[in-house]
């Protein structure tokens, strides 16, 4: 007859395996996240690469359409230099149309008291 192995140490070996087991499984586990984590910042980084150029893309866009509002405005300015002239025009000629109708006005008054005089 053999010897009775101790139940409690067979026990206790096959824990200890499953335990490394467990572990070698959780390692396995963990390197895996690890990897699929850095993966994930890799992918990541390049799209947020992508988002820079396309702001920069924009930038440059954004920097022609002020060069763009600049000749405008330079136009504008130019319009508004030739409104200022027409509006120094349009004074003089109110001026000269406030002259012809006051000498206009003394005509008449002139020609009525004239006929005004000849009637009396």
């Amino acid at each position: 007859m053999e010897p009775m192995r101790d139940r409690g140490r067979d026990e206790m070996d096959d824990l200890s395996i499953k335990m490394d087991e467990l572990a070698l499984r959780m390692d396995n586990g963990f390197n895996r996240l690890d990897a699929d984590i850095r993966a994930l910042r890799n992918e990541t980084k390049a799209e947020f690469g992508r988002i820079d150029k396309r702001f920069e893309q924009v930038d440059k866009r954004f920097e022609q359409v002020d060069k763009r509002f600049e000749r405008v405005d330079k136009r504008f300015e130019k319009v508004d230099e030739r409104f200022e002239r027409i509006d120094q025009r349009f004074e003089s000629l109110y001026r000269l149309m406030f002259m012809f109708a006051s000498g206009l006005s003394i005509a008449l008054l002139g020609v009525l008291g004239t006929l005004l005089a000849a009637l009396l």
